[in-house]
């Protein structure tokens, strides 16, 4: 009995050993939960009080349960001081109605994912704060609003300011745009009378010294027009209002109007002005032929400008589909490596006595290359010192495979004929043999000491093709010489100076001024190997002829008559307008505004109305709109003539109803162009 005692003794023992050890472990365990909860408050606490955004939680009635010490600083209370605060009463009274609707959803158990409130700080300041915001329950009771918000009252104000700034630089773009349109017109309209009249004077019966005034006006004029087109590009590249205007244009006849543009300085020089245009340049492409044909006349005035002797050519080709690259070749001063990084940059020259000499703004150049990368192409150049340059202009320009064909000369009727070319410059020799071969003609291209040879020795042509200006023995000289050794021989004359009528009347058939336009030169040939010998005592005119009727100027061949109507409030520039159109032997009625204009429009069907822009009483885009909208009346041919040169004027231009627009001061080539062009579509 007393053994079995003393093992039940023993087994509670043991049992009381295991249920310590258990209790050890338990309390053990406890105290490790205890020491973990405790320091996970203290890294909340931590957090909570070092966080730099603000924490706080707000009970159902407005009281603050709790806010962190960033809170504290932000709004510049203590903690004492949190304990009398109501939130509402915190709210900035101007937005106090979104805050409490904001805490309102919170108190029904919605969850704000961004919101944003505004507090009174204690010293008045209006804080603005952004965050987001929870609703604290109990069960399903909400019993208060967490929120943590990011002060950003300072990144607010500075994007307020921002949008100030882009307000006010909108607002000065405005202004600089409607100053630059306002001074185009201000500065244009006088200049239009200045050269006008100008030129209208250069021709009428002038003294020596007369003469040299009034070219020293006209050049000066010519310089100041320039200098004010490349301050009001310039001004539209740098503040990137520069858009292109794409449309359907003839690559070829860019490079031709622009070789009439350069060739009257090119041939004061004394210097060959040649145009090639490879075969593969598609007849049509989508381009803006305005900005591509400154680019060309840009890079080819600074040709002839800094060649004294020589040449300057004007080369288009095709290097790929889809794009375009014209060379402007010279036979120049050339430009020296260490300063060619001169070129594109604004208001740069070579050098100084460059400057001196031939002077410019310095901004073509800069201008062009801009434009150049506007087209998707770039400006190159190579040049070598006292040998010359070559300015290559590449271009993306879409070809229009479907539009229509725009040169009209297809030279069917030269297939077999054979062509003498005479020329002593081999440039040019090469370029009229490509052209006449491309017609299935069969070119002889000779220069004057063989072209007599050639006749004398029982070759047989069918035309001869005459350079004026060659060495012992010009164009005309052996025009008569040939009339001669040739007598039923058609002759055509290529010059780049001006030939009086009075010289040329009776010795040649046609006479056309360098640089040839291709079509003009297609159109001659044909109209002479169809007709045969002609009587040179009435010589045939070919297009672009420098023979004309005695009464006008060189390049002022009568126009076929229309009915035109000037309106223009200017009475300089009626005057002007006037002259330029008796000079092309046309009349016009005038109209001094365009409630006048729409009178006589009423009255008379014109085929043609020169419509000046800015007008008092009603303007002429006006004017058109009404005239377009008369559904019963005869509809004219519209020409703006416009002092503004800025983008969006040739729109304004075309959407209320004008055909076409020319920019003042008026030229006289350019207001033929554009006359020639409306009597085509209203003849």
């Amino acid at each position: 009995e007393v053994g079995d005692l003393a093992r039940a003794f023993n087994q509670m023992l043991d049992e009381l050993a295991e249920q310590r050890d258990l209790l050890r472990f338990e309390i053990s365990e406890r105290t490790q939960a205890q020491h973990a909860l405790i320091e996970s408050q203290e890294r909340y606490r931590d957090l909570f009080d070092n966080a730099h955004d603000l924490i706080q939680s707000v009970t159902c009635d407005g009281r603050f349960e709790y806010v962190n010490a960033a809170w504290l600083r932000t709004l510049g209370y203590t903690e004492a001081e949190v304990n009398d605060l109501v939130f509402f009463d915190l709210l900035d009274p101007d937005h106090a109605d979104s805050g409490m609707a904001t805490f309102a959803r919170l108190m029904r158990g919605e969850t704000e994912g961004s919101t944003e409130v505004h507090l009174v700080s204690k010293d008045g300041r209006s804080l603005i704060l952004e965050g987001a915001s929870s609703a604290s329950r109990i069960g399903e009771s909400v019993t208060a609003a967490r929120t943590i918000f990011r002060d950003v009252t300072a990144q607010r104000a500075h994007e307020a300011e921002l949008v100030s700034a882009r307000e006010a630089a909108e607002a000065a773009t405005r202004a600089k745009s409607a100053f630059l349109a306002n001074m185009s017109h201000e500065l244009r309209t006088p200049m239009n009378g200045v050269i006008g009249m100008a030129s209208i004077l250069l021709d009428t019966p002038l003294n020596e010294e007369q003469r040299e005034f009034v070219d020293t006006i006209n050049v000066s004029g010519d310089t100041l027009l320039t200098l004010i087109n490349d301050l009001l590009d310039f001004s539209k590249i740098e503040a990137g209002h520069l858009e292109l205007e794409r449309r359907a244009a003839s690559p070829r006849s860019i490079l031709e109007q622009v070789a009439d543009m350069l060739a009257p300085a090119a041939s004061k020089k004394g210097i060959e002005l040649l145009i090639e245009v490879a075969d593969d340049v598609p007849k049509s492409v989508e381009t803006d032929e305005v900005r591509f044909r400154q680019v060309v006349t840009n890079l080819g005035s600074n040709a002839v400008k800094f060649t004294s002797q020589g040449e300057v050519m004007l080369r288009m080709t095709a290097p790929e589909p889809g794009r375009l690259a014209v060379a402007v070749v010279d036979t120049g001063i050339g430009i020296p490596l260490d300063r060619r990084d001169r070129l594109f940059k604004s208001f740069s020259q070579v050098d100084a006595s460059t400057t001196r000499k031939f002077g410019g703004t310095g901004l073509g150049l800069a201008i062009s290359k801009r434009l150049a990368e506007a087209f998707g192409g770039d400006v190159a150049v190579e040049s070598e010192e006292g040998v010359g340059s070559t300015f290559t202009f590449s271009l993306a320009a879409p070809t229009l495979e479907h539009a229509p064909a725009l040169e009209a000369c297809k030279g069917g009727s030269l297939k077999g004929k054979r062509v003498l070319i005479v020329d002593d410059n081999a440039t040019n020799r090469r370029i009229l043999s490509l052209q006449v071969k491309g017609w299935n003609a069969i070119p002889v291209a000779v220069a004057s000491a063989d072209a007599l040879r050639l006749v004398r020795s029982g070759s047989d042509f069918d035309v001869v093709v005459l350079d004026f200006h060659m060495p012992e023995m010009d164009g005309l000289e052996l025009a008569d010489v040939l009339a001669y050794e040739a007598p039923g021989l058609p002759r055509i004359l290529l010059s780049s100076l001006q030939v009086a009528h009075s010289r040329t009347l009776g010795r040649v058939e046609s006479a056309l001024s360098k640089p040839v336009k291709a079509s003009a030169l297609c159109r001659a040939l044909s109209q002479l190997v169809a007709s045969g010998p002609r009587d040179l005592t009435a010589p045939h005119v070919g297009d672009g002829a420098l023979t004309n009727a005695p009464e006008f100027d060189v390049d002022d061949a009568p126009m076929a008559p229309a009915r035109i109507l000037l309106v223009e409030d200017n009475k300089i520039n009626q005057r002007v307008a006037m002259r330029l159109l008796h000079r092309m032997g046309l009349e016009a009625d005038l109209a001094e505004d365009g409630v006048e204009a729409l009178e006589l429009l009423g009255e008379t069907d014109y085929d043609i109305v020169l419509m000046d822009v800015q007008m008092p009483r009603m303007d002429g885009f006006e004017a058109t709109k009404r005239l377009r909208a008369r559904t019963d009346a005869h509809q004219p041919y519209v020409i703006a003539l416009t002092a503004n040169a800025l983008d969006g004027d040739a729109e304004r231009c075309t959407s209320c109803g004008m055909n076409e627009h020319v920019t003042k001061p008026v030229r006289l080539d350019t207001l033929r162009a554009a006359l020639e062009r409306a009597s085509v579509q209203v003849s």
